[in-house]
């Protein structure tokens, strides 16, 4: 699941994508894979997710990153589908 999650991180655009890169680098340098890899490492630190949303504040002050943050259909559709077709549960 958390393979199939990163094909749909890659829809984002480059922008989104470059600043959720910087993001988990500074956070979390040694990881390699942006979903799979920062999934697990925040599963043992949960403390990882709050600093995700305080980097990603950061780059929020930029009106054009926010525009880009707004989900597209098949972005939505991409990670929906995934989380449909597993038994993992929050």
């Amino acid at each position: 699941m958390l393979a199939e999650m990163d094909s749909c991180f890659l829809l984002e655009t480059k922008m989104i994508q470059d600043a959720a890169k910087d993001c988990i680098s500074e956070i979390a340098p040694e990881v390699q894979v942006f979903t799979k890899d920062f999934v697990m490492a925040a599963c043992e630190n949960k403390d990882m997710y709050k600093k995700l949303d305080e980097c990603f504040a950061e780059y929020e002050a930029n009106v054009e990153f926010k525009k880009q943050m707004e989900l597209r259909p098949e972005i939505v559709s991409c990670y929906s589908e995934i989380l449909k077709n597993t038994s993992w549960k929050h």
